[in-house]
């Protein structure tokens, strides 16, 4: 059975995809898929899909890189 990748610690100062730096206004959305931590621009809100593979039955977050993978 497929298991979740590990989250990156919320600290982290910058999008891991963009390297733009995290603010009040750009801010911090971990990808369910990956587990990297990422902003709005490369995880959009309606850039959501299921993992059924994760039992994740319900729609959640991707960034744009894993959602293109996951197809």
């Amino acid at each position: 059975s497929a298991t979740a990748a590990p989250w990156t610690p919320d600290d982290h100062g910058k999008c891991q995809l963009c390297a733009n730096k995290f603010t009040m206004v750009r801010r911090r959305h971990h990808c369910r898929r990956c587990g990297k931590l990422v902003c709005s621009s490369c995880a959009p809100k309606n850039n959501t899909k299921p993992i059924p593979e994760l039992s994740m039955l319900e729609p959640v977050r991707h960034c744009k890189v894993r959602s293109k993978q996951a197809g």
